[in-house]
Parts: C-alpha cells; structure tokens; sequence
C-alpha cells in the first residue's frame, strides 16, 4: 500500500501551483490539499499492465478560487473512490471513469458561485455511483453516461441561477439519473438514449426551466416543480417506442409541455394552481404499426388551459384524457389523421 500526502499553500500567488499524481497498481491513497488561488490538482487511477488497478482512495480538496482540479479512474479501474471539495468562487472540477471501470464512486463538492463541475462515464462501464452538489449562484454542473449500464447520477444544486445538464446516451441501459435544485431562475437538462433509464428533475422554487428529452425504448422520465412561473418540457422523439414521462406542478403560471413522436408513449401531467398551461402532442409514424399513444392532464384550480392535439397515421390510435377542476378552465383537443 502507498500513501501519498501533500499540503499546498499557495498564498494567493498568481502563479498558483501545480501537481500531478498517477497510481497503476492497486490499494493506494491519494490526498491532495491547496489552500489558495489559480493552484491546479491532477490524480490519476489507472491499468498500465493486464492487472487492474483496484481499491484506490483519491482525495482533492482546494480552498480559495480560479482552482482546477481533476482525477480519472480509467482502464479496468474497480472498487475506486474519487472525491473533490471545492471552496471558492470560479473553480473547475473534472472527473472521469472510462473504459471497462466498474463499482467505482465519484463525488464533486462546490460551495461558492460560478463554479464548474464535469463527470464522465463513458466505454462499458457499468455499476458505478457519481454525485455533484453545489451551493451557490451560477454554477454549472454536468453529467454524461456514454456506454454505460447500471450506473447512477446525480446532481444537487442550492442556490440561483444554477444550470444542470445530464445525458444518457449510446448503448446506455438501466441507468438512473437525477438533478435536484433547490432556488429560483435555475435550469435542469436530460437526455436518454437506448433503454431501460430512468431520469428525475425535481425543482423547488420559482422562474426554473426543466427539459427532458427521451430516445429509443422503455425510459421513464419524471419531473416536479413546486413554485411559481416555472416551465417543464418533455420530447419523446423520433422512433422512441414504449417511454413514459410524468410531469407534476404545483403553484401557478407555470407551463407545461409533453410531445409524443412515433408510437406506444405514455405522459402525464398535473397542475395544481391558478393560470396553469398545458399542451400535449401526440403523432404516429407508421414504422410501428402496434402502438399507440396515452396522454392524460390533469389541472386543479382557476384559469388553467389545457390543449391536445393528436394525428395519427395508418395503424396509430392515441387516447387521451383531460381533467379539470375549478373555474374559469378552458380545454381543447383537435384530432386529424
């Protein structure tokens, strides 16, 4: 086993300082602390033989801003832990597990505004847990699965003005991802691909935007606002088959909108509140003839306005059903082959 420790003040020099640790066998610990300004941190855990590199530790944690941090788990690495704490303004964090690394856990920690966080999953991995939190205005964090299975994501995000960006994609199965934020004008992004994902937005606040978009088969995305004057979009695009996406609002002004594209979708949405919009569009290509599309919305309250419009093609049907409860609610389904 090897332990390797360093303690960086950096005095706010401009210059900052820089280092770089690399492990390739297995067992190590990696302990990396700058305290100060422009400092730059670079671990690395990865395979140079037919051995994995296994059970490594790695730990960064930088005090100050315009700091950058970065550690890869990379080439049959398993059973590693990544972790970057961040406190400052203006900081860059990246972490990557590509190719073959599985079981592994990474975690990105950021308090402070304006700050930047990456994680990668990418080139058959599978099993592996990553987190990004941040608390804060301004911050920016993101997420990618590529080729990954049985994976999860998450980001959680305190503060204003914060934007989130998930996406599941190439060959990507049975992942999960979720963005959870917490204060007002913030936006939240997924994407899935493939199959089997499973994706959460969860907004608490005002003024935020949240968009899911779902490819290929049997995704579920799901999203909750509570707040007013927020917006939810959901896309179940072109040859997307089986997906289903639910969409929960609570307050008022908020607007709401599900488009079904090709065949055999389900989406739902509810409002709770007053001046509330929802539009759902449903359409059918005839690559798939045994499917169809289910819709439901569901508003409560005043002055809501709910809209369907459905068109189909040879082998299509769709169904839909509105619910309105309140006064003052307007409702309008147009329906054409």
């Amino acid at each position: 086993m090897k332990v390797g420790y360093l303690h960086l003040v950096g005095l706010l020099l401009l210059s900052g300082s820089a280092l770089a640790q690399h492990t390739t066998s297995g067992n190590n610990v990696s302990r990396v602390e700058q305290d100060g300004e422009r400092n730059s941190a670079s671990v690395s855990q990865a395979q140079e033989s037919q051995f994995p590199t296994e059970r490594n530790s790695a730990s960064i944690q930088q005090i100050g801003r315009h700091n950058a941090a970065t550690q890869i788990q990379d080439y049959w690495a398993t059973q590693n832990t990544a972790q970057i704490t961040q406190t400052g303004d203006f900081n860059v964090a990246e972490q990557r597990q590509t190719t073959r690394a599985e079981n592994n856990t990474a975690s990105i920690s950021q308090i402070g505004r304006a700050n930047a966080a990456v994680q990668w999953q990418a080139h058959n991995v599978s099993d592996n847990t990553t987190s990004i939190e941040q608390a804060g205005s301004h911050n920016e964090a993101h997420q990618r699965q590529n080729e990954v299975s049985r994976s999860t994501a998450a980001i959680t995000q305190y503060g204003a003005n914060n934007f989130s960006k998930q996406s599941q994609s190439n060959l990507g199965i049975d992942n999960e991802a979720y963005i959870m934020q917490d204060g007002t004008d913030n936006v939240a992004e997924q994407t899935q691909y493939r199959s089997g994902n499973y994706a959460s937005i969860i907004q608490l606040g005002s003024l935020n935007v949240a968009r899911q978009e779902q490819y290929q088969v049997t995704n579920y995305a799901n999203i909750l606002q509570i707040g007013f004057g927020n917006i939810h979009t959901q896309d179940q695009n072109s040859r997307s088959k089986d997906n289903r996406a639910t969409a929960v609002a609570e307050g008022n002004l908020n607007y709401g909108f599900q488009s079904q594209v090709s065949t055999g979708n389900e989406s739902e949405m509810y409002q709770y509140g007053d001046g509330n919009y929802a539009t759902s569009v449903q359409s059918g290509h005839a690559w798939w003839l045994d499917g169809y599309h289910r819709n439901s919305t569901i508003q409560i309250g005043d002055s809501n306005i709910a809209e369907t419009t459905q068109i189909g093609n040879s082998g299509v049907g769709h169904v839909s059903t509105i619910m309105q409860q309140g006064n003052m609610n307007v409702t309008t389904v147009n329906q054409s082959e």
